[in-house]
């Protein structure tokens, strides 16, 4: 019997972002597309990374610039 492998990889190729308003799209169908809301977060995210010692190899997995 096989059954289908369902990941977060494979998922994320159906959106843009993995980004989701969670108080007015609950069923998280529609992704957000908003340029000014991601570079805030993928730069807060990468300040959290270098707080963290976060290895260098985790910032190229996730496409973060640790710079």
């Amino acid at each position: 019997m096989k059954i289908e492998n369902v990941t977060w990889v494979a998922r994320d190729k159906q959106f843009d972002t993995m980004l989701w308003d969670t108080v007015s799209d609950r069923a998280q169908t529609n992704d957000l597309t908003d340029p000014d809301i991601e570079g805030r977060l993928k730069t807060q995210m990468v300040e959290l990374m270098k707080e963290a010692d976060t290895p260098i190899e985790q910032f190229e997995r996730l496409q973060l610039d640790p710079n």
